[in-house]
């Protein structure tokens, strides 16, 4: 489950999952790869959106995904707020 925390971590590290794996090569890690992936391709969807890029049913199918993924709406929110 993907929880505001986890984002943060995402977003203070700008997606560059090689720079979080070496900030954290000497402690435990707080997302797993698949999580940070899985945040990845809503920033590059949500994108898309943003640039009218996408038919209604692909905007459709993101939304009902984040939320089977995301821990809650605030997530989510978070999410939508970040992209640019």
């Amino acid at each position: 489950m993907i929880d505001l925390k986890k984002v943060k971590i995402f977003f203070s590290y700008k997606g560059n999952i090689d720079a979080y794996a070496k900030a954290t090569i000497n402690c435990q890690s707080e997302i797993t790869t698949k999580e940070w992936m899985i945040i990845d391709s809503f920033v590059q969807d949500i994108f898309l959106i943003k640039k009218n890029k996408t038919s209604t049913i692909f905007v459709e199918n993101l939304f009902k995904k984040m939320s089977e993924y995301c821990e809650n709406k605030e997530v989510i929110d978070y999410i939508l707020q970040k992209v640019k």
